[in-house]
This record gives structure tokens, C-alpha cells and sequence, in this order.
């Protein structure tokens, strides 16, 4: 019954000028709206023909992988495996291994391009023009994704615009780069070659954290951000630089680090609060820190500077083995006992000695 309903559908094929596969892993092409072919990876071109206004839906034992419409349909005569679409979009199914506990992307991600080009040797979908593919939660924008399907795994150039959200507190990161690579289903993401980007919370009226580095690695499962090579983070009026860093991003409202920088640690601080004494600044100051190691609690709404640091604030230079900072406060703690406090003379001050007889 098998062998005569195959006969049977490939006559009908050929009878289309179209196409006509046989095997175990299932697709099935719907043109002009009443036409339906179906074929596998491993079958032989009868006719290639460019179908238009159709439905391409693949799938195999396990379940489905893609389904996607498009304006035209194009096959290489050359190579049986590949099928170039115009105008496509539609879905692209999650892998069949488990999903990522830290993941919200149990349903289909959607995309969009102007073309694509499907390989059913390699499994992977390449698409190029205006490319968005994701869900409602995290999505990438770029030139050009090359997706592969067994593994939900992605490459992304050129303009590359990703936004991934926190599925354990609604947190969302933005990242602008011109490569990226990752995995929206595992939460995982990768940039090499320079970044920025931005943490925007929940909350509205917390402050998020805006970022740069030249290598970047999102994890969500460890809940975690690496940054390597010429990191800068900015938090309203702090500025704080060094060659390597991290974000803990569960630790924002906890009594623990959300961020440590390491190696080479410069701190630039606006202060606009009140002064001394509980003067009023008629214009900010400016401190500035400096260390081999940062540590940011964002609720204690400090910093705490390790590895020979030294605080410069107004005219005044501070040492210790640990200092903390106080955002927005010139009230410093210095944990040591054997701290110094180096006071700079005005210059003039100095000229006025000098001019005593």
C-alpha cells in the first residue's frame, strides 16, 4: 500500500514539473495553495523548477524543525540538498535535547529575512537581509544568521542587535556588536571583537548598568556575564574600567557582589550629593579610585577596592589595604590600621609661604 501510494505521488509530481523524494525524515512543500510535495534529504532531483507563494514544513521522527513560508523556491541543480527561499519567515522548532532550566524558550522562535538558504546535508538554515529571529522574550537582529537546526545553535553578523531577558527576575540585556553567536533556547550568548551593551531592570526606577568590552559571554544558567579586554562599566555617575570583569546577575538585591572588575582598576565618580559637614556643592566633585580589584553591592549602594588601592577625592589622597566608597557620599572607610592620609596643599598656599620673609 506504502509502494503504490509513493508511485502514486511521484507521477503526480512529475506530473507538476516539480519535485520528488522518498525517506524516513519528512518536509512537505505547499504551493500556489493546493499542491503538496513531500520528500526527504537523501532523495534525487526528478525536475527543479522555482515554486512560488509556498509553505516549506520539515520534520522527522522525533518532531518538527521548520516551518516556514516564502514568495519563491529555488533548487540547486548542481546540489540536490540545497533550496534557496525568497521573502521567507515562520518558525524554527526547539532541538529535541531537554531545554535549559534557566530558559524561556520552551515554544518556537519566529523569523524573518529576505532570503535564506537551507542545506539538508549540514542542517542549517542561512539566512540574510534584515534578519530577526526570536520570540517575544530574546530575539536577534543582524545581516546575516546562519542557524543550525539540530543544535538551536546560531551565528550572527553584521549590525548585530541581540536582547536576551532574565527569566529569574525579568531583567533584559541589550548587546550592539558585528558578530555574536549563541543559543536564544539555552540563554547563552558570545561576542568577540568589541561590544556595548546595557542590563535594564524591571524596576524602572533601579539604575541598570550599561557595559563595553571587547569579549563577551552570557550565561543564564550560572546567571552570570564574563567580560575580557578593555571592559568599562558605567552606573549613573560612576565610571569604572579595568581588563577583565563579571556580573552576577541574581546578586542585584542581595547582600553579595553584582559586579567585580579586576587588573588595572580606574574609578571615576561624580558626587553630587551633600558635602562635609552637610554643605551644599555649588558645583560636583570629582573622585576618583584606583586598585587591582572592585567589587559592586548594588544594595549597600557601595564599592569595595582592594590590591594597593588609593582614593584621590578633592584635595585629599587616601591608602589602604581595603576601601569602601559610598555612592553619591564623601564618606569613605579605609580597613587598615596602619592607613595614610596625604594632604595636597593649594598651590596657593605654597607661593603665600614662599612670600614670607
Amino acid at each position: 500500500m506504502a509502494h503504490r501510494f509513493t508511485a502514486a505521488l511521484s507521477l503526480f509530481i512529475l506530473s507538476l514539473g516539480a519535485l520528488a523524494y522518498l525517506g524516513h525524515s519528512l518536509k512537505i512543500l505547499i504551493f500556489e495553495e493546493t499542491e503538496t510535495i513531500h520528500f526527504d534529504d537523501d532523495a534525487h532531483l526528478l525536475q527543479g523548477p522555482s515554486l512560488q507563494n509556498l509553505s516549506y514544513y520539515k520534520a522527522d521522527l522525533r518532531g518538527p524543525r521548520v516551518k516556514l513560508s516564502a514568495h519563491s523556491l529555488t533548487v540547486s541543480k548542481r546540489e540536490d540538498s540545497r533550496l534557496s527561499f525568497h521573502r521567507p519567515e515562520g518558525l524554527l522548532f526547539r532541538p529535541h535535547s531537554p531545554p535549559s532550566p534557566s530558559s524561556s524558550s520552551s515554544l518556537p522562535s519566529r523569523f524573518h529575512s529576505q532570503k535564506a538558504r537551507y542545506d539538508g546535508a549540514l542542517g542549517e538554515l542561512r539566512m540574510e537581509g534584515e534578519v530577526e529571529m526570536g520570540h517575544s522574550h530574546s530575539k536577534v537582529k543582524a545581516r546575516e544568521i546562519l542557524y543550525n537546526l539540530g543544535q538551536g545553535h546560531f551565528k550572527a553578523r553584521g549590525r548585530v542587535t541581540a536582547l536576551y531577558q532574565n527569566p529569574q527576575n525579568g531583567d533584559r540585556l541589550l548587546t550592539d556588536s558585528e558578530f555574536a553567536e549563541g543559543s536564544i533556547r539555552k540563554g547563552e550568548l558570545q561576542i568577540g571583537g568589541g561590544m556595548k551593551g546595557e542590563i535594564i531592570r524591571k524596576r524602572s526606577y533601579e539604575p541598570g548598568l550599561r557595559l563595553e568590552s571587547k569579549i563577551f559571554r552570557l550565561d543564564l544558567d550560572e546567571q552570570l556575564i564574563t567580560l575580557k579586554e578593555n571592559v568599562v562599566l558605567k552606573r549613573k555617575n560612576l565610571t569604572a574600567k579595568a581588563q577583565s570583569g563579571e556580573i552576577h546577575l541574581s546578586n542585584y538585591n542581595k547582600k553579595l557582589k553584582y559586579f567585580t572588575l579586576f587588573d588595572d582598576v580606574k574609578v571615576v565618580e561624580t558626587l553630587h550629593g551633600p558635602g562635609g559637614k552637610g554643605r551644599k556643592r555649588k558645583v560636583p566633585d570629582e573622585r576618583k579610585a584606583y586598585g587591582e580589584k572592585l567589587e559592586g553591592h548594588i544594595r549597600e549602594r557601595k564599592i569595595v577596592l582592594s590590591g594597593a588601592p588609593r582614593v584621590v577625592q578633592g584635595e585629599n589622597v587616601i591608602y589602604g589595604n581595603l576601601i569602601t566608597l559610598f555612592e553619591d557620599n564623601e564618606v569613605i572607610e579605609v580597613d587598615d590600621s596602619a592607613s595614610k592620609i596625604m594632604l595636597r596643599k593649594k598651590k596657593k598656599d605654597k607661593k603665600e609661604k614662599k612670600d614670607q620673609p
